[in-house]
């Protein structure tokens, strides 16, 4: 006759050592990643300030002139359609007196003076 020999089932036995260990581990994991989220996100920021400028619409100012004094040399069409989408105002949106928009700024000098010229627009 064959020897049978005994079928024991596979116990966990809990080592609370490490299972310390390893919950630390798994904090210590997730906090480094959530700070490294947020240091990105915080560079995404500064990034998207320097890249726009706010601007308070004035009486007679229309986003085509808007438009015109920030980007002299470029089609303003695109400009127009950049401001709405940055605002999100529709496809024929009227602009109010007092009323704040972003502007994607344009680079160097020249978005300073056509900050300064938006300001004064006349129709």
């Amino acid at each position: 006759m064959k020897r049978r020999r005994a079928v024991y089932k596979k116990r966990w036995r809990v080592n609370p050592a490490r299972l310390l260990m390893n919950i630390f581990l798994l904090l210590s994991l997730i906090l480094f990643c959530q700070y490294f989220a947020r240091t990105i996100t915080m560079q995404n920021r500064e990034e998207e300030k320097e890249a726009f400028i706010n601007i308070t619409i004035e009486k007679g100012d229309t986003l085509w002139s808007i438009a015109r004094a920030i980007y002299p040399d470029r089609d303003p069409r695109p400009v127009v359609a950049m401001i709405r989408d940055l605002n999100g105002l529709q496809e024929n949106p009227t602009v109010y007196p007092g009323q704040l928009l972003k502007i994607p700024a344009s680079s160097g000098v020249a978005g300073k003076k056509a900050l300064a010229t938006t300001a004064f627009l006349k129709p």
